[in-house]
């Protein structure tokens, strides 16, 4: 169902929040492990459904038609059948959208939850952590070109 190789539109909005919410539980509670703090935030809710509009409508439709996601990771397939729960529910309160707009409105409400792993939040959580220590030092480093002109 998905192309090797495609890429992920809202990567960078979806680690934003999740180093936010990385720091909202080390706020709460600074005393507990990365796997307890990987386990809320992966059963917390989340901003959006983190996945694209576009594969969420390929995905619906093939439910749509009957098509098992039996091959589909099991966070993956909670996630779409939470969609496509929705989907139902929403296209019987508006008739008159069409199916992209419905999944265009599913897709940024609210999530239940994450749906990614522990083990996925946490290496997650390395890169966009690694990703936002360059990027200070970056910044340092552009802040303080005189220094390092050397």
């Amino acid at each position: 169902m998905k192309y090797k190789g495609s890429t992920f539109e809202y990567k960078e909005e979806r680690n934003a929040d999740l180093l936010d919410a990385y720091k909202r539980e080390m706020a709460s509670n600074s005393n507990i492990s990365l796997t307890e703090i990987a386990e809320r935030i992966a059963n917390s809710p989340s901003r959006r459904f983190w996945v694209s509009e576009e594969r969420a409508t390929i995905v619906v439709s093939s439910m749509l038609k009957g098509d098992s996601l039996s091959t589909m990771n099991a966070t993956k397939r909670e996630m779409f059948q939470e969609i496509y729960r929705r989907y139902i529910v929403y296209h019987k309160q508006h008739p008159t959208l069409t199916k992209r707009e419905i999944i265009f409105h599913i897709c940024n409400e609210e999530a239940p939850k994450w749906y990614l792993t522990p083990k996925s939040v946490i290496v997650l959580l390395h890169k966009v952590r690694k990703e936002a220590r360059k990027k200070c030092y970056e910044s340092r480093k552009r802040r303080l070109r005189f220094m390092f002109s050397l």
